[in-house]
């Protein structure tokens, strides 16, 4: 692979250096950067380069289908990021879930059994244990022996759309939320329901969670267009209904920017990213990505106080400063839809953060040197 100061790249044939037909026009400006990611399996080689035009692009390395969008029999159906050391991600697709350590990339554990939709790392006593939503109902199990821990949790009436760990003063909770439009408060070890919320009208597609030395709060968002925010030790709605004007709510993230004021990220069907707030129920900021639907949002912090957020788009991930919205820090092109979003705090937060997608392309992870946003 050649770049050129064109922003173009062009693949060779080895040994005798034959060009393959096509030029990629790949950025507006020198491509300044590249590096190659081995496939593995019917996984094809892909390619990401980078350019002074401040574009990351994903591209598949292959004679005969250079440039395309990836194949969706790779596609991760839920992913989920231990908050604990040692640092892991479960990653599942359809039936099976694999667990690899973050530091160094390997696989530790393989998980078998029905489709899963949802995952979610919960502390059960001493034990870091995994939460796997499979259709209706959630189970947990011991990432180290692959048993389950307590008993099944049942409740939903239709599948389980999302799955979050949700500190109270009591310990870990599990909050699910399910296309029957109910959001569900679990007990993991015993499996007891301990509330259950039915106030959406649609299908529930996103949970978000917030703590801090005063409270600590769940939110809720979903197809009808509206948030709800709860209070996760009194288990009561905490304020009044939030109700969006972006039409589908995809997913939702709590920030907060530099002033300190508590908001709530919005990534909309209609392509907007809208920052609410949970006192007034109103938008205090509007970001417009221009590319196409928003799936998946999530908050990072940067240093000196900084909120940077990442947000999902048709074919790109545009991460901005919360504060200050007048363009997006940095665009990274993955050639195919996002569905989850996470941001990771390196181990020396103050240099990088690592920012975890999944989707159609599989699961993908971006380190963002924080000097360079």
């Amino acid at each position: 692979m050649s770049a050129a100061g064109d922003g173009t790249l062009r693949l060779w044939k080895l040994p005798d250096l034959q060009a393959v037909p096509g030029l990629l026009q790949a950025h507006a400006s020198p491509v300044n950067a590249m590096t190659s990611i081995p496939g593995h399996g019917p996984e094809p080689d892909r390619l990401l380069s980078g350019g002074a035009d401040r574009i990351v692009r994903n591209w598949v390395v292959d004679e005969a289908v250079f440039g395309q969008e990836p194949k969706a029999w790779n596609r991760v159906t839920a992913s989920a990021v231990c908050p604990a050391a040692p640092r892991r991600l479960a990653v599942a697709r359809a039936s099976r879930v694999i667990i690899k350590d973050l530091a160094t990339g390997a696989e530790t554990t393989r998980l078998k059994g029905r489709h899963v939709t949802a995952l979610a790392w919960p502390q059960i006593g001493a034990r870091r244990a995994l939460a796997v939503a499979v259709g209706y109902d959630i189970i947990c199990v011991d990432p180290e022996t692959n048993r389950q821990i307590g008993p099944e949790m049942t409740g939903h009436l239709l599948p389980i759309r999302s799955l979050i760990t949700v500190p109270s003063a009591s310990g870990d909770l599990l909050a699910s939320a399910g296309a029957d439009g109910t959001v569900c408060v679990w007990q993991p070890a015993s499996g007891e329901q301990l509330a259950r919320f039915g106030d959406h009208e649609f299908t529930v597609r996103s949970l978000a969670t917030y703590q801090n030395s005063q409270t600590r709060l769940l939110a809720s968002g979903g197809s009808d267009g509206n948030i709800r925010v709860w209070n996760t030790d009194t288990l009561e709605q905490h304020g009044s209904t939030i109700k969006c004007d972006q039409n589908v709510i995809n997913d939702l993230a709590f920030v907060t920017p530099e002033d300190g004021d508590l908001l709530i990220a919005v990534a909309g069907q209609d392509g907007t990213l809208k920052l609410w707030d949970p006192q007034t129920c109103r938008a205090v900021r509007t970001l417009n990505c221009t590319d196409g639907e928003l799936s998946a949002v999530t908050s990072l912090r940067l240093p000196y106080g900084r909120t940077a957020l990442a947000v999902a788009g048709t074919t790109s991930i545009h991460v901005w400063d919360a504060a200050a919205a007048a363009r997006p820090l940095l665009q990274i092109v993955t050639g195919s839809p996002i569905e989850t979003l996470k941001a990771v705090q390196d181990r020396n937060q103050v240099t990088s953060s690592i920012l975890l997608a999944s989707g159609e392309a599989g699961a993908m992870a971006f380190r963002l040197q924080h000097d360079q946003l």
